[in-house]
Parts: C-alpha cells; sequence; structure tokens
C-alpha cells in the first residue's frame, strides 16, 4: 500500500441499508512503529477526527475469528477499554458502551454505539457499527465521544481468515492530533492482540512461514515493555514461550530453545565471530 492514499476514497461515512460504512479519506498515510505483518493507514484532522484502516491475516477460521471480537464486545474489558452492554437486541445486534481511558490531560472518551453483525456468501462476515448521539454532558470523568466501525472478516484458506478494520473517531474540539494518533493507536492495538491469540494457539504442524513475522513481532514487543512490567529480558522470552502453544512445543522436544534464545536477545552471541582458530 502507497504512502498516500488518493485514489477511490472519500472522506464520508456512508449509509447501506441499515448499516454505516466508513471510507478512508485521501490524505491517509501509512502508519511507523506497527507490527511488521500489519498495513496500516491513518489520518488526523483538526477538532478529534481521526481514521485508522488495517489489514491483518489472523490464523482462524472466519467464523472463529468474528466471534472472538463479538465476546469482546459482549463481555470483555480491556486494559484501556471498557465495555458496557445496554441492551441486546438480538444474537448480532447490540448497544454497548466503549469507554476508552486516556492518559494526560485529557478526559476519557466513551463512545455508545449500535454493534451489527451481518453473515454473506462466500465466507464474508461483517460487524459494524453505527454511532449513537450523545446526550449532553453529565460526566466529569468522561468525555462523550462518536465512533463508526466497519470490521470485514473474509476466509481465505484453513484457519486463515483476513481482517479489514477501517473507523473513524470523533471525539472533540479540544483533542490535538498527538492525542487523536494516541487513540488510533489503542484501537489498532486490539487488532494486533487478535493477531497474537490466534497464532498463541496453534500447534507446531499447523505453523506457517508467514506466522514467524508474528512470533517475532509479539516477543520484540513483550522485551520493548519490560521496563514498565519492570521485568528482564530473559523473563520476558520465557513469558513468551509459554503463552505460545508452538513455542512450548519445540521447547519440551529441544530444550537448547530456549537458552538460545533468551542468549539471542541478551546479545550474548556477539563475540563467536572473534573467535580464532584455523580450520583445515
Amino acid at each position: 500500500m502507497d504512502d498516500d492514499i488518493e485514489a477511490n476514497y472519500t472522506s464520508c461515512t456512508e449509509r447501506d441499508g441499515d448499516d454505516y460504512f466508513v471510507n478512508m479519506p485521501k490524505g491517509a498515510k501509512k502508519m511507523d512503529s506497527v507490527p511488521t505483518f500489519v498495513d496500516a493507514v491513518a489520518k488526523m484532522d483538526k477538532g478529534g477526527i481521526g481514521w485508522l484502516s488495517a489489514v491483518v491475516r489472523l490464523r482462524a477460521d472466519v467464523e472463529e475469528a468474528t466471534n472472538h471480537w463479538w465476546s469482546f464486545l459482549c463481555l470483555e474489558s480491556k486494559e484501556d477499554f471498557e465495555v458496557i452492554v445496554e441492551e441486546r437486541r438480538s444474537e448480532d445486534e447490540i448497544k454497548a458502551t466503549i469507554t476508552q481511558k486516556v492518559e494526560g490531560v485529557h478526559r476519557n472518551r466513551t463512545f455508545t454505539s449500535i454493534f451489527k453483525k451481518r453473515i454473506y456468501e462466500d465466507g464474508l462476515i461483517i460487524i459494524t457499527a453505527e454511532p449513537v448521539v450523545p446526550p449532553p454532558e453529565s460526566s466529569l470523568k468522561a468525555h462523550s465521544a462518536l465512533g463508526t466501525t466497519q470490521m470485514r472478516f473474509q476466509q481465505v484458506g484453513e484457519k486463515e481468515t483476513v481482517m479489514e478494520l477501517v473507523k473513524k473517531l470523533e471525539m472533540g474540539q479540544l483533542m490535538s492530533k498527538k492525542a487523536t494518533n494516541g487513540f488510533l493507536r489503542k484501537h489498532l492495538s486490539i487488532v494486533t492482540e487478535t493477531a497474537f491469540f490466534f497464532v498463541n494457539n496453534l500447534d507446531i504442524e499447523e505453523l506457517l512461514p508467514e506466522d514467524g513475522k508474528v512470533f517475532a513481532d509479539h516477543l520484540m514487543l513483550r522485551v520493548k515493555g519490560r521496563q514498565e512490567r519492570g521485568t528482564s529480558k530473559e523473563e520476558e522470552t520465557k513469558a513468551f514461550i509459554k503463552a505460545n502453544k508452538a513455542a512450548s512445543q519445540l521447547v519440551a522436544k529441544h530444550q537448547f530453545f530456549e537458552p538460545l534464545l533468551c542468549a539471542v536477545l541478551e546479545n550474548k552471541l556477539r563475540g563467536i565471530s572473534k573467535v580464532e582458530g584455523n580450520a583445515e
């Protein structure tokens, strides 16, 4: 995907029947510092408006991938997101309020939306979120905002689904572009965590070559975040292996793998090229 997304995109939110869809605006740019297996672009405008588009390959069948997201909407609260289901209209439609926590001077943002799940032919499932216009401000801790989302899940192979997420956030005039970018990255992190979740549950025999990128990015993200958790590289490496089914199976079969991986991350192999000796 090019850095500048120009053709075939409009800056608008569209209605198709009863559903809302988001299109990326002109001028969206490729996001930096994101995992290598994610294709993500974003744009921030004045007034706390931001767009995010992300494409990722999930190691799951389409129903499993969709149900994982739907359970997040219906049941789970994450570290940076609090989810409250206000109304279950059917198995495939709910009204929910999601509060996104914010660091710094900005108040938390609360998004109330109607979420719908639609199943189509040829292995396609779409989840949409239509924003509910908020009432006048009544909370000193959270500021009402609008969020429109489309998630497309397309089965492309056995235990392989491509997920495309497009999101528009409207968070208020006082929100800076920098803070808006932070909001979008929080939403992107849920996409990457979903990819990690499914690849971590694969048996070693199920792995494909491209899964190596997901493994590597997951491990490096853990290692980079060790200071916040007060852990070492070795501890994070062992935690990664424990959480990853295939890596655990590999260590059980080849015990050298865990200390080897720890040594590589600790840069203990730097001097190996300086070993002197003659080859005959």
